[in-house]
């Protein structure tokens, strides 16, 4: 999932995002696997990110939210998690967003 850490690549994302919905958001959570929490401090990949909790349903945040906090368990020492990525431009934007729109509230369509 090279694309969501390159700038045209990962504008190319959030148009399909924005026409495919939620089936979008799950092949780009299954793509990016572990490395979905390297988009929070990515200067192209956080817009990603964003669009990713602002497009997905309250289960697919929950996965994104856990797929998060399981990366910052399993490697402490990069800047992938939530409380060091909230330390950066990109990574505050991020968490910014995942609380904006509440990991428990639903998407409306």
């Amino acid at each position: 999932m090279a694309k969501a850490f390159d700038r045209e690549g990962c504008r190319k994302l959030q148009t399909e995002l924005e026409k495919k919905g939620v089936t979008m958001v799950a092949s780009i959570l299954s793509a990016m696997g572990e490395k979905l929490s390297r988009l929070l401090v990515h200067p192209y990949g956080n817009y990603l990110f964003q669009k990713l909790v602002e497009t997905a349903t309250s289960e697919q945040r929950r996965l994104i939210v856990g797929s998060c906090g399981r990366c910052e368990a399993k490697v402490q020492r990069t800047a992938s998690s939530v409380p060091t990525a909230s330390n950066t431009l990109q990574g505050t934007r991020c968490v910014q967003c995942l609380i904006k729109v509440g990991v428990g509230v639903d998407h409306e369509e």
